[in-house]
């Protein structure tokens, strides 16, 4: 899409002080896309036409023009240095002017200043409504102008002079012969003139102008059209206002009003992806430990007495010595001891213990007898294992022993 121009110059304040202004908005091409506009300021934000590039216009009073003459160094500071260099022009405080840079022809360097507060709360109130100015510059300076020439539009008793490259005023008409006679005094008079108005009694007002204060310069060209029709475009003015504390900046605020919208539904998005995984995660912890709880109840049941710590690793642990390593059989190994275990009667296993390596059951027995244990024994050497019983010993009527089972060796 093309890069749409607006410009926009503030005007006197309707009677309850609201400030008015006029603008205009033309296309990459220069067509105009509508006419001229006038309204307040809030009026002419809703106008703006969307991604448009808004130039702040002043009028040639409102900034001043000045010539300095400063070595190469000096030009490094001239931010600082101007406002002194100009104290001996200036009716307020250095420090209450704005000053830019112009031009710079050899050690000359063209300067404007203007009120650093007026500027500053006009900028401020643009920036509030989200608009970002793209270029403030001088009315005068947006005037057509030949080399060599003087430019002199007349619009409402306010006469416009674009004199040199940077350097253009605005006065009133009634002051227009005294300080167009001290202009050609301080910077000579030029080759010729381009006279600009809208209707033809002002262009004769123009003329008598001429005659009367720059007598002997030739018109080289007149134009009767509306100011505004012959402004030119504002990126190629040689005078940009916004410089220093003015110069643009990147359009947070402008940012953020755009993407409020796309962050609140961001926003609500992430709260509703943290509540659905805060959901998930409470749902796992609670099977979590309903799966612990039924893990530490079955380890209870193989194991009634010792310490518990972790009811999964502890099961792990027992579970492997009874499978075994190293191509252990342990499960045969205890379905064979079965059949001899319950021909003896009242008999218990109170531990088990398989070791992979060694190929050894270990069991602790309890029996009313030890001729019970010993029996036991020789039934299962009957079956062609070796199993030797030891540690016998006595608690109450009952008489306990372990006794070791190793598996035949292939």
């Amino acid at each position: 899409m093309a890069m749409i121009q607006t410009l926009i110059q503030k005007q006197a304040a309707c009677a309850d002080g609201t400030p008015l202004y006029r603008w205009r908005s033309r296309d990459a091409q220069g067509r105009w896309l509508h006419a001229l506009a006038h309204g307040s300021r809030q009026e002419l934000a809703a106008a703006l036409p969307a991604g448009c590039r808004p130039t702040l216009v002043l009028t040639g009073s409102e900034v001043v023009p000045s010539f300095m003459h400063l070595s190469k160094q000096e030009l490094r500071h001239l931010e600082q240095l101007a406002p002194f260099e100009l104290e001996e022009k200036l009716l307020v405080a250095p420090e209450a002017i704005h000053v830019a840079q112009g031009p710079v022809a050899a050690e000359a360097c063209l300067v404007a200043y203007t009120d650093r507060d007026t500027l500053g709360t006009e900028l401020a109130a643009w920036q509030g409504l989200a608009i970002d100015i793209q270029h403030c510059v001088p009315l005068p300076l947006l005037l057509p102008r030949a080399p060599e020439a003087w430019t002199l539009a007349l619009e409402d008793e306010l006469l416009h002079v674009h004199a040199a490259p940077g350097y253009g005023l605005s006065l009133d008409l009634a002051l227009a012969p005294l300080v167009l006679r001290q202009l050609v005094e301080d910077s000579g008079a030029p080759l010729e003139l381009e006279l600009r108005a809208a209707q033809a009694d002002e262009m004769q007002t123009l003329e008598q102008l001429v005659v009367d204060c720059l007598p002997g310069l030739a018109v080289s060209s007149r134009m009767l059209a509306p100011l505004w029709e012959q402004l030119l475009d504002p990126d190629d003015c040689p005078l940009d206002l916004l410089q220093g504390p003015f110069a643009r900046r990147l359009p947070w605020q402008r940012w953020w009003q755009q993407s409020r919208p796309l962050l609140a539904l961001a926003a609500c998005a992430l709260c509703a992806w943290l509540a659905v995984q805060g959901m998930q995660i409470l749902s796992f912890e609670q099977r979590y430990q309903a799966v612990d709880r039924e893990i530490s109840a079955v380890y209870r049941n193989s194991v009634p007495e010792g310490v518990l710590v972790n009811a999964e690793q502890q099961l792990r642990t027992r579970l492997a010595r009874y499978e075994g390593q190293a191509g252990g059989k342990v499960l045969t190994l205890l379905s064979d001891l079965v059949p001899p275990l319950l021909e003896q009667g009242e008999m218990y296993i109170m531990r088990l213990d398989y070791s992979g390596p060694q190929r050894e059951l270990q069991l602790l027995l309890s029996a009313q007898r030890n001729g019970d244990i010993l029996a036991f024994s020789d039934a299962v050497q009957a079956l062609g294992l070796d199993a030797q019983a030891q540690g016998f010993s006595r608690q109450g009527q009952t008489h306990l022993a372990n006794v070791v089972v190793k598996e035949q060796l292939p």
